[in-house]
């Protein structure tokens, strides 16, 4: 069974907070396709991820490892990434000395 975004990351983001103020990117997260729910996890997720607003970034951890992460690998994980980084609050150009914009 999955756990939920909000599952996996709320505690970990209340305790984040008390350490300081800064924006949040969740580096090397994932959700297998075992189950034939990756895809339902992933829109989860951004639909999740409008509720942390200190989350400015996610990065999908793509890879082959103990178990296939890839969403590249599924059309309807692929389309369910797409389209959820496709929402306007994430159309943020990087820029080096850049500061992220705040929701």
């Amino acid at each position: 069974s999955y756990l939920t975004f909000d599952a996996i990351f709320t505690h970990t983001l209340a305790e984040l907070r008390t350490l300081a103020s800064k924006p949040i990117i969740v580096a090397e997260t994932g959700a297998t396709n075992a189950a034939g729910q990756q895809a339902a996890w992933i829109q989860q997720m951004f639909t999740q991820l409008p509720e942390h607003p200190e989350i400015i970034g996610v990065i999908w951890f793509e890879a082959v490892k103990e178990i296939d992460w890839r969403i590249a690998n599924s059309p309807a994980s692929a389309a369910a990434y797409g389209g959820g980084a496709a929402d306007p609050r994430y159309d943020t150009p990087w820029t080096p000395n850049g500061y992220p914009r705040q929701a």
